[in-house]
């Protein structure tokens, strides 16, 4: 009775706990930054991208059944999924010691004395059972482990996720903008091969000299070199777009969508810290921080001693089974004494492991701050430039008019008609170069904000 008393006093000083550290994660932001419940956010326990499909706010029916796929074929994210089914069996593994370890064993021996020629036959029977005592919360220390090692691995899936839901919009409307070129460079062949047939006409007529009509064809030249270089990238873009669907024989069908119609997002300049602080690559330096303290901890318990009960129960021949058991129990209890201060710098190497994890966390959060507000800036910019460009455009669409004009009734000479065209066809060009760079700016900011971003009021 005596011995039950002391196992079950043993089994009650196991009520030492893990209990994690409380590092300070606040850390100041800029005033583009609300900082309103930032507090309570960098101190929760786990934070997850928000499942907002933030792509619909270009308003691409293309796009959407693009991110569809994306997520059933993309075969990064495949990979991470399985990485995260792993982290829940390495849970499930660990959290297994919580419970005893049970072994049975039985034998059969059979022997023969050539001495006396007599023969001999035993048998046996056994149960055992051993249970390491959680004394100072390692086991608690070893399963929070684990825990956060799935949360990590959850916030990779999400980090996969983004950075390919971004790379996808990205390299569509990259994809549109060629198309646009496309057409655009279409048009200009069309009208240098007209110009040039209409130069040649007054070349035979005599009111136009052989200077005039080279002038032309090397711009009929130039323009089919550049329809060229743009049917070149589309095909190298539709081969990108295959590939992010995980398609071998890059095959893609897409169906046409200007880039003129989507929609730009009026994404507001100022900004919510909470929102950046979801960020995966924050989230992931939060978790990293509590492993480290995790670890730190298991080391720590090392110097400490450790309790081990064991109990077995055995019978001696199987034949009679009805009697003859017998039952033990046993402790152990160990410590180190002398290990020459392995044990010590195993701590202090943990303990540096927790100040660069803390510090990553630091360098993660600033890293953040500054692609944050340097995405603002771009979209600022990228937003009025792009009105610039369409000014740029209307203007030079009534100057080539304009010279046409002159040109037809021969107010002007044909080196303006010449300069106006590819002013023209270079404002349509860089027009559409500048509403994909404002689409990109967009997707930047959906980016650095982890796909939820605050919008104009």
């Amino acid at each position: 009775m005596k011995k039950i008393s002391v196992y079950c006093l043993v089994l009650w000083v196991t009520a030492c706990a893990y209990q994690p550290n409380q590092h300070d994660l606040s850390m100041q932001m800029p005033a583009q930054l609300n900082q309103l419940g930032l507090e309570s956010q960098v101190s929760a326990q786990t934070l997850s991208l928000s499942q907002m499909q933030w792509w619909q706010t270009f308003t691409s029916p293309q796009l959407n059944s693009l991110m569809s796929e994306l997520d059933t074929r993309n075969l990064s994210i495949a990979a991470a999924q399985l990485r995260l089914d792993k982290s829940r069996a390495l849970l499930a593994q660990q959290q297994a010691d919580y419970w005893p370890s049970v072994s049975a064993r039985a034998s059969q021996r059979n022997g023969y004395n050539f001495d006396n020629q007599n023969e001999s036959s035993s048998s046996s029977l056994g149960f055992s059972a051993a249970y390491e005592i959680d004394l100072w919360g390692t086991r608690d220390a070893a399963n929070a482990s684990a825990k956060l090692n799935l949360i990590a691995s959850q916030q990779q899936v999400q980090s996969v996720l983004l950075q390919l839901q971004i790379q996808l919009a990205s390299q569509y409307f990259s994809h549109l903008s060629l198309l646009q070129r496309l057409d655009i460079s279409t048009q200009n062949l069309a009208a240098s091969e007209s110009l040039l047939k209409l130069i040649q006409a007054q070349f035979e007529a005599g009111s136009a000299s052989g200077i005039e009509v080279s002038q032309q064809t090397n711009s009929l030249l130039s323009a089919q070199a550049q329809l060229m270089t743009v049917e070149r990238d589309i095909n190298f873009s539709q081969r990108a777009l295959a590939a992010l669907l995980g398609k071998s024989d890059m095959q893609i069908e897409l169906k046409y969508e200007s880039i003129e119609q989507l929609s730009i997002p009026e994404i507001s300049q100022r900004q919510s810290a909470k929102q950046l602080m979801q960020r995966p690559d924050i989230q992931i330096a939060q978790t990293q921080l509590r492993l480290q303290d995790a670890n730190l901890y298991q080391v720590e318990q090392q110097k400490w001693p450790s309790l081990t009960v064991s109990a077995d129960l055995s019978l001696a021949d199987l034949m009679s089974f009805g009697s003859g058991w017998s039952a033990a129990i046993a402790s152990g209890l160990s410590m180190p004494i002398f290990n020459a201060g392995k044990i010590d710098q195993q701590i202090e190497v943990a303990k540096t492991d927790v100040q660069i994890a803390l510090a990553n966390y630091q360098d993660a959060v600033v890293q953040a701050v500054k692609e944050s507000l340097n995405s603002l800036t771009e979209l600022s910019y990228q937003t009025n430039l792009y009105q610039v460009k369409q000014q740029e455009l209307d203007n030079n669409q009534r100057l080539y008019r304009l010279a046409q004009i002159r040109f037809d009734s021969g107010d002007t000479d044909f080196l303006n008609l010449l300069n106006a065209q590819r002013s023209w066809f270079n404002a349509k060009l860089t027009h559409a170069a500048a509403k994909r760079d404002i689409l990109q700016a967009n997707i930047d900011v959906y980016k650095a904000l982890a796909g939820k971003p605050e919008f104009k009021r």
